[in-house]
């Protein structure tokens, strides 16, 4: 028989809804149960909750639900596809399922470092709009203030960060964190007071 306990506790709800190809930001989704025009449903790592309808279950319900199947076929369709190895009669791989926890760890961290990333980056950038603006020189023999050449030098490439961030796929965004880090140490400094790029 199927391991039902095992299952819920190796695969996380957020990891099943991206599995299974439901679009999800920041643990947030639109409603599979109703018509839902803006993501109103909240993928907690054991159940979910729409704030819609009221619908919640965990993760072999969801599946249930995505599948139009029984309970038992959607914990079989987990199984097979986490490669739990949890078939009938057999014992719990338990190395198996430490990789897999290991692996949704990763996820999760990955997840909350690229909704970090993106903040950080938007707000720089917002920075650099404010500053081109608040900064540009009123005449042309007018020295340029340094947040005015930092817009310059800056916001195309940031455009692109943000591109990246937004669209990119988790490999690309990964290649992204020396860049996010140096964005925020150079927030860190403006918010410090210092108005000098940091070199």
């Amino acid at each position: 028989m199927i391991d039902f306990m095992t299952i819920k506790d190796s695969v996380s709800v957020p990891d099943a809804a991206e599995y299974y190809g439901i679009d999800t930001r920041h643990d947030m989704c639109r409603c599979i149960f109703h018509e839902d025009r803006h993501p109103s449903m909240k993928l907690f790592p054991k159940n979910y909750y729409c704030f819609g309808c009221g619908a919640h279950g965990d993760v072999i319900d969801l599946v249930q639900a995505i599948f139009n199947e029984k309970p038992v076929d959607a914990a079989k369709r987990i199984n097979a596809d986490f490669g739990l190895g949890l078939d009938t009669g057999q014992p719990p791989d338990r190395d198996k399922i430490k990789r897999i926890r290991q692996q949704q760890l990763e996820r999760k961290q990955f997840r909350e470092w690229d909704a970090a990333a993106f903040r950080t980056v938007n707000e720089y950038h917002r920075l650099l709009e404010d500053w081109e603006k608040a900064y540009a020189p009123k005449s042309p023999d007018m020295p340029p203030d340094p947040l005015f050449l930092e817009s310059l030098n800056n916001k195309d490439h940031v455009d692109y960060l943000l591109d990246i961030l937004t669209y990119g796929t988790d490999d690309e965004k990964r290649d992204l964190r020396e860049e996010v880090s140096r964005i925020e140490q150079r927030l860190q400094e403006y918010h410090a007071g210092d108005a000098h790029m940091a070199s």
